[in-house]
């Protein structure tokens, strides 16, 4: 219904004009390598931060002045046309920041903490309780499902229900690694990792088969993720 009205009103088949503002947003050549979120929430046209980005602000107002405005159609070809040149244009550059895209999605969380710190005052001095937390929170998540999965025999694959599940995953996930990514966007996929690995520590209990190394360096790839979230934060 929605959709057929929006076709209606513009004549495009569409859901919305923001996924190719966010594949521009982490694919321009301004776009930091690791922290591809940032033109998603700084350095907006107005904003003073921008001022250090001259090319990037005169690609804004170029596109603000088309046609329907900043998410008009017009504006939402444009951001995609960019993103795709600047994709084929530096192939290495793109996969280079979609490796540090899908490592940056399983950083621990750190909603709570920023909302805090920007508060400042008493509720800034309660940040290093609550990264705490949500440090030890989320990793009571991560470890268990990174480690079973490494760890579960290869039938465990086999399942159907695991595939489903794993797919929606990645079809969920995907597009936060090909734009732009957080930690904080990784949060509806929990649920459904905390799943795959009851299921995988199920099947590894029913059909002997665990391989206890492949869970171990699981673990500590997900410890150097860690790490190298905390280096990149603390920078």
């Amino acid at each position: 219904g929605l959709r057929v009205r929006a076709h209606q009103l513009s004549g495009a088949w569409i859901i919305n004009t923001c996924n190719a503002v966010n594949l521009y947003y982490g694919n321009n050549p301004w776009a930091p390598m690791y922290r591809t979120w940032y033109f998603g929430s700084h350095a907006k046209l107005g904003d003073p931060a921008i001022l250090k980005y001259p090319g990037y602000e005169k690609v804004l107002t170029e596109v603000s002045e088309l046609p329907g405005g900043y998410t008009g159609l017009a504006a939402n070809h444009r951001f995609e046309q960019l993103a795709i040149e600047d994709i084929v244009h530096h192939p290495g550059v793109f996969l280079l920041r979609t490796s540090n895209r899908v490592r940056c999605y399983f950083g621990f969380d750190t909603f709570t903490s920023s909302n805090l710190h920007a508060f400042g005052g008493r509720a800034a001095k309660l940040v290093p309780f609550t990264l705490l937390l949500e440090a030890a929170t989320y990793l009571c998540l991560a470890g268990p499902a990174f480690f079973f999965l490494a760890a579960a025999p290869w039938s465990f694959w086999r399942r159907s229900e695991v595939w489903a599940l794993a797919g929606a995953i990645v079809v969920y996930a995907s597009p936060y690694w090909l734009s732009k990514s957080h930690p904080t966007y990784h949060y509806p996929i929990l649920g459904l990792m905390a799943v795959l690995a009851a299921l995988a520590w199920k099947a590894g209990r029913a059909h002997p088969g665990w391989t206890w190394a492949r869970g171990w360096v699981a673990l500590v790839v997900l410890a150097a993720i860690q790490v190298e979230w905390v280096w990149h934060m603390a920078k």
